[in-house]
């Protein structure tokens, strides 16, 4: 076509090539000229250019296409990982356009599927094409794992790292990686992208940084300056910082905010900071589990002591023998009246019942005056410490 044959011709053909099939109301964007705009299109198609459907205007495929697009189609037809390349290359080039009015038509008339799936899989693609090139070695990665991994796309380094991080907690726990895992991996890339962009910290923070700053957690009350208060110790004591803000902060029973932290120490010296902080909220939390499982036992001592308090006092003088009958009976309740517990123990609370009970397996039959003997020595134990946080005490009335 040569170059003077109507005004906005080109315009027309680029419009075309952006969108591959356009209605003639929107060319009239490019050429606002109603009857020049439909002398254009007449010429366009008489020579080849278009093809006018109804409504639509199609630029046709041209011999190259055509022929790519017999190729893409076989190769899709084949059912392996080029097939997908060859799909995103048809929607990619819109090479459907001509027999098709859009890709979702195309999806369902040419391969009786939908856009949604051949978007998942596109995507699934250019993932795991992502993985292979800024990552290490081969991926194993399925459809869902790369929808699991889509919020990282547009950070490679963080997306890449998500993958590696999940599959290192499955050769660890001697697993195979599983969603649970890598959602959690993909949470814990998106705080730290989250965090880096906050005004309050540096840009260039990195995620060996972020790592330890979120292990002290982020429920943290207002505090003094809790880091000045430590730099002044250190140096009027001639002390490490660390020893001294550790210190301080068991004190005052809470940490530096992760801005003030960044804006002392970076790198391996924060780590040097941190690390020690972390067994200080470690050991909070032990104490607090311990304090919670204390209360516990103590609300048991208190309901079966509340039990084994007589309902009904007798001052009936011929009651006396009959007390005498049984040194071990409660006033006013025989024994074979007395309420029978089914008792479960884990942990700690197991091992010192069996040496002192004798009780196997972690569970026994007690009546209301051993169970409150076995509580008591619990009692004492767990505010002495004798009981790790993880053991549990399970008690069953039996009607």
């Amino acid at each position: 076509m040569s170059a003077g044959t109507n005004v906005g011709v080109e315009e027309i053909i680029e419009a075309l090539r952006q969108r591959g099939r356009m209605r003639v109301s929107e060319l009239n964007a490019v050429q606002p000229d109603i009857d020049k705009l439909h002398i254009a299109l007449v010429r366009l198609r008489n020579d080849g250019y278009v093809s006018l459907l109804q409504d639509d205007v199609v630029l046709r495929l041209s011999s190259q296409e055509q022929t790519d697009l017999e190729r893409l189609e076989v190769e899709f037809e084949k059912g392996q990982r080029d097939s997908i390349t060859a799909l995103r290359q048809i929607r990619e080039g819109k090479l459907y356009r001509e027999r098709y009015s859009n890709f979702d038509e195309y999806m369902a008339g040419r391969w009786g599927r939908t856009r949604q799936w051949a978007t998942q899989q596109i995507n699934w693609l250019r993932r795991l094409q992502l993985l292979e090139e800024r990552g290490k070695g081969s991926y194993q990665l399925t459809v869902d794992d790369a929808q699991v991994l889509g919020p990282l796309e547009e950070e490679p380094e963080c997306f890449v790292r998500a993958i590696e991080e999940a599959d290192d907690e499955a050769r660890r726990l001697g697993k195979r990686r599983n969603k649970k895992m890598l959602q959690a991996a993909v949470e814990r890339q998106t705080a730290f992208v989250n965090r880096r962009q906050h005004s309050g910290f540096p840009a260039d923070l990195s995620y060996e940084e972020f790592r330890s700053l979120e292990r002290l957690g982020t429920n943290r009350r207002l505090q003094p300056d809790l880091l000045t208060e430590a730099r002044q110790k250190s140096e009027a004591e001639s002390r490490p910082l660390a020893d001294c803000l550790t210190e301080v902060c068991g004190t005052e029973q809470t940490f530096p905010s992760d801005e003030r932290l960044l804006a002392v120490a970076r790198g391996e010296v924060l780590d040097n900071l941190v690390t020690p902080l972390i067994q200080l909220s470690e050991q909070w939390q032990s104490d607090k589990e311990l304090e919670e499982q204390r209360k516990k036992l103590q609300r048991l001592l208190d309901e079966v002591e509340t039990k084994l308090k007589p309902k009904l006092v007798n001052t009936d003088e011929s009651d006396d023998e009959e007390k005498d009958d049984g040194e071990d009976a409660e006033p006013g309740k025989p024994a074979d009246e007395r309420l029978s517990y089914e008792v479960r123990l884990t942990g700690d609370f197991a091992v010192w019942a069996a040496e002192w009970s004798g009780i196997e397996s972690g569970q026994a039959t007690l009546d209301e005056t051993e169970l409150q003997q076995m509580l008591q020595v619990f009692a004492d134990l767990v505010g002495d410490g004798g009981i790790g946080s993880e053991s549990s005490i399970t008690v069953k009335p039996i009607e």
